[in-house]
């Protein structure tokens, strides 16, 4: 097993692919071997369940991080249907079923992640994902808690349509009192694609206080993790009027996600399991011992696999040729 792992990374090294991509082999490569603790630790559920959920995750853009692939065969990715070819063969021999969008996300950060919109909020793009009763989106940083999922899910309650988490930064001490203005002001200081679009976030805030939504006193949930349930009848009403809001709101998902919560509030219940974690920042790897595992395997590999050209390269051009041949008896041959 171990050496069929290693023999992959090296052929990724061989083929001269971006770190990106080795990085991703090896971390999909350690998610296959907690797949089989998380799914011992499920308890015994209606296992037609299994079946019925499918996990939903993507990525836009220039490609720096891929998450784990949760462990089950009902996982999907999305990407741009202009994405490198190496991508979608990445995914697949890790056994995601890759779904592919329209059109190509340029370099331009607020282009890339307003179509990654179109992924966390499927709205019956892909065929393949109508024949579940469940889709499970996680934001393509994260390691989502699969168990976690089934659990909730085991246990749905028939008038949800939606499940949604808090924000685990924001609105964590300060609720009810805190308001969305905090997610705002905290995502212009921190990124520049939100600064870009600053003074559209703040005019849909106060458009919609203007119509008589509230701006504190309710969850800030986050947009990273997300339970759809695809039967339930508000389930499209609600995808459909958070797009529509997000083309008003601009990037910042979580902003328009704080009022739309509040019209379908009766549709939606509170995920209080344990989501996951997240592995990466955006720019920087974050405390996660599988990724830094990764890193290691890469860089060792990568070490390995030059010394060892370098050895063959040695070996055929100065050792003498065991062959007959009118070719001068130093130097590299190729026999076919």
């Amino acid at each position: 097993m171990c050496s069929r792992w290693l023999a992959r990374i090296a052929g990724a090294l061989l083929s001269c692919r971006p770190l990106s991509q080795s990085l991703a082999l090896s971390g999909v490569v350690l998610s296959s071997w907690h797949a089989v603790l998380v799914l011992a630790s499920l308890p015994v559920l209606d296992r037609s369940l299994l079946h019925r959920v499918a996990f939903l995750s993507g990525h836009f853009g220039v490609v720096t991080y891929l998450p784990p692939k949760p462990p089950t065969d009902h996982s999907y990715f999305v990407i741009d249907s202009a994405a490198p070819d190496w991508l979608a063969e990445v995914l697949r021999e890790y056994n995601w079923h890759v779904l592919q969008l329209p059109g190509k996300s340029d370099y331009d950060a607020i282009n890339s992640t307003m179509r990654s919109k179109s992924s966390k909020i499927p709205q019956h793009r892909w065929a393949e994902l109508d024949r579940y009763d469940f889709v499970v989106w996680f934001d393509d940083k994260f390691q989502v808690n699969v168990s976690a999922a089934y659990r909730t899910i085991s246990s749905w309650p028939p008038h949800a349509a939606v499940a949604l988490h808090r924000h685990p930064k924001r609105c964590t001490a300060s609720f009810p009192g805190c308001s969305v203005m905090e997610e705002v002001d905290a995502a212009v200081q921190q990124q520049n694609r939100y600064r870009r679009q600053e003074s559209i976030t703040r005019a849909y805030v106060r458009e919609q206080q203007r119509l008589g939504r509230q701006l504190a006193g309710h969850p800030l949930y986050q947009a990273g993790f997300i339970v759809y349930w695809q039967r339930h009848r508000q389930t499209d009403s609600f995808q459909a009027t958070w797009m529509d809001h997000i083309a008003v709101a601009g990037i910042n998902d979580q902003v328009s996600l704080f009022f739309v919560a509040q019209i379908f509030a009766e549709s939606i219940i509170e995920f209080t399991r344990d989501w996951g974690r997240q592995l990466w920042d955006g720019q920087r790897i974050l405390v996660a011992p599988g990724t830094f595992i990764a890193l290691l395997v890469n860089s060792v590999c990568r070490l390995f696999v030059r010394a060892l050209v370098c050895v063959c390269v040695c070996v055929c051009v100065f050792l003498p040729s065991t062959r007959p041949t009118s070719q001068p008896r130093w130097g590299l041959h190729v026999y076919l």
